[in-house]
């Protein structure tokens, strides 16, 4: 039996993640999307639900249970897309590929690109439970001594393990263009700068002028590009899940 909504789904400790019922209007073919996945991913038995993580708008994000077995389906938002813009086939190219090397990636199970399935190209990850960190520290960390920061320093090792991966050795040397990518990045930020700037702050436009100066060598050898070394500090906190 097919449901749609219901109670919001609870983490091991009995607390609410943030999952809700499906929002009016952002209801795909639900009995298509059970037949793919119970054709596609191995070892799904059970009833079919569905909840939606109802944050962010960029595109939509549904947790799927089948039985025991929690998967989060990602599409492109409804309506018409920018060139280039919400590239599930990317997305799960990177996810399936940084997931055999990276422990914190989930693990990618299935890329969908006919679209009489749910009406756009989606992609197939599994769920991990883990406490999303906001704006404040959850209450679940709260009694940890410096939590702030130890989650802090949790997400820059993160960062740092990541990008000690080499992109080549990993299958994703042709995904971008690496070469100049920070000196087109900060060209970006300062074009966008410049179009809403009123002369307030000349220092932001002196800044931007000057870090770009300093990135215009290769990502590989830029001083701005440099990895972190771990942290001890972070060390109990560095698998925490965000976002």
């Amino acid at each position: 039996m097919t449901e749609t909504s219901g109670p919001a789904a609870t983490s091991a400790t009995g607390k609410e993640i943030e999952v809700a019922a499906v929002r009016r209007g952002e209801e795909l073919d639900w009995p298509k999307l059970e037949a793919y996945l119970r054709d596609h991913v191995d070892g799904l038995d059970g009833p079919f639900s569905v909840l939606q993580f109802p944050n962010g708008s960029a595109n939509l994000t549904y947790l799927v249970r089948i039985g025991d077995t929690e998967l989060v389906v990602r599409r492109p938002p409804f309506g018409r897309l920018a060139p280039g813009a919400h590239d599930m086939r990317r997305e799960f190219r990177a996810v399936d590929a940084l997931g055999r090397h990276f422990d914190r990636v989930a693990k990618a199970y299935a890329f969908c690109d006919d679209h009489s399935v749910i009406g756009a190209d989606f992609l197939v990850v599994e769920y991990r439970h883990g406490v999303v960190v906001w704006d404040h520290v959850p209450a679940s960390m709260a009694m940890h001594d410096h939590a702030a920061r130890r989650i802090g320093f949790a997400v820059v090792d993160a960062l740092a393990d990541l990008h000690l991966l080499d992109p080549v050795a990993i299958g994703l040397g042709d995904l971008g263009k690496p070469d100049g990518f920070v000196e087109r990045q900060v060209g970006g930020w300062r074009k966008r700068w410049d179009l809403v700037d009123t002369g307030r702050m000349p220092r932001m436009a002196r800044s931007a002028s000057a870090w770009r100066r300093r990135c215009r060598r290769s990502p590989r050898e830029s001083p701005c590009c440099t990895t972190t070394t771990r942290s001890t500090t972070a060390s109990s906190t560095r698998r925490t899940r965000t976002g």
